[in-house]
């Protein structure tokens, strides 16, 4: 099936609710061209920051199951999920940990977070920098998505994970998405409203630096958005300059939010008719953007056209 050929339900525009100050001199590139589906022509293309160079989206989805996992892995079930390399780190709440080798298609660990508790839901994961050269994988970023709503930076050591730092909040965060590479941290909560989500942009604190309190007061930069269902967004990733975020269950319509972080627009890619099973966390492998189920499976969803990786 083409990329043509795709149908977008409709695409949200918002202006940001504050200003948002460029942080770069930038020369964008687009990722999406302009689509005709059965609901007319989308003009307003998405576009992302080419640092590093991801290329444009392939002209076919790739929406499969190819890596079968438990869905109730120790009692719980799956959540958050980051990928380095040929590596995954895989989470289910309460912070039970799976790493995988998606090239050999193979678990080849089991341990669980510093943070593990009855109230971690560990519902979102990314990677960060690497504290020490000699580490195995870069720092791991969690939100907790349970009051406090706390996100657990944490080191892998080989045998485990040791606590680094907490980033906590007095806003009424839900999820946070750690942008390492860009040196930003991003925090997601409902909009007050049932339709609305609100999306602020932090300086990714030192974790150095012992444990840190993001206030409202803090955000670089402010969006509010329109969307049907914001209390099924579920997991997310930053693609230079892009948010996508996974949404949805298996009672609701279930799909990926394209979020241009720069012009401040959403677009809305629906799944629902492609994936049966509740989306649950996403990041980038081998070319192509993957998602982590809530019944089991890592899913492949499209694949990037030029990546180099």
């Amino acid at each position: 099936m083409t990329f043509k050929a795709w149908l977008f339900t409709t695409a949200f525009a918002a202006m940001a609710a504050f200003s948002c100050t460029k942080d770069h001199n930038i020369e964008k590139k687009e990722i999406f061209t302009e689509l005709d589906s059965e609901i007319g022509k989308v003009t307003d293309s998405i576009y992302i920051v080419p640092r590093p160079q991801w290329g444009t989206l392939d002209g076919e989805k790739d929406v499969r199951a190819w890596f079968p996992l438990r869905w109730d892995y120790m009692g719980s079930v799956n959540q958050g999920m980051a990928v380095y390399g040929d590596t995954a780190v895989v989470l289910c709440n309460k912070g039970w940990v799976r790493i995988l080798n998606l090239k050999k298609e193979k678990v080849v660990q089991e341990t669980v977070l510093a943070s593990f508790s009855e109230t971690n839901h560990a519902n979102t994961a990314q990677f960060g920098r690497k504290e020490n050269p000699s580490d195995k994988l870069p720092l791991l970023y969690v939100s907790e998505c349970t009051s406090p709503c706390r996100c657990f930076v944490e080191r892998y050591t080989g045998d485990g994970f040791e606590l680094v730092q907490e980033i906590s909040t007095d806003m009424g965060v839900i999820d946070w998405i750690a942008d390492a590479s860009e040196g930003f941290i991003y925090s997601y909560e409902h909009g007050g409203r049932r339709d609305s989500m609100v999306i602020r942009r932090f300086h990714l604190p030192d974790p150095s630096g012992g444990d840190v309190e993001l206030r409202r007061e803090d955000a670089l930069a402010t969006w509010r958005f329109g969307v049907t269902y914001p209390h099924t967004i579920q997991g997310g990733t930053i693609l230079n300059g892009t948010l996508i975020m996974t949404y949805g269950t298996t009672t609701r319509p279930r799909g990926l939010h394209f979020i241009d972080l720069e012009r401040g627009e959403l677009k809305d890619l629906d799944l629902t008719g492609d994936l049966d099973v509740e989306p649950e966390d996403i990041d980038i492998w081998r070319g192509h953007i993957i998602m982590y189920a809530f019944a089991g499976s890592l899913f492949t969803i499209m694949k990037l056209k030029g990546y180099a990786g």
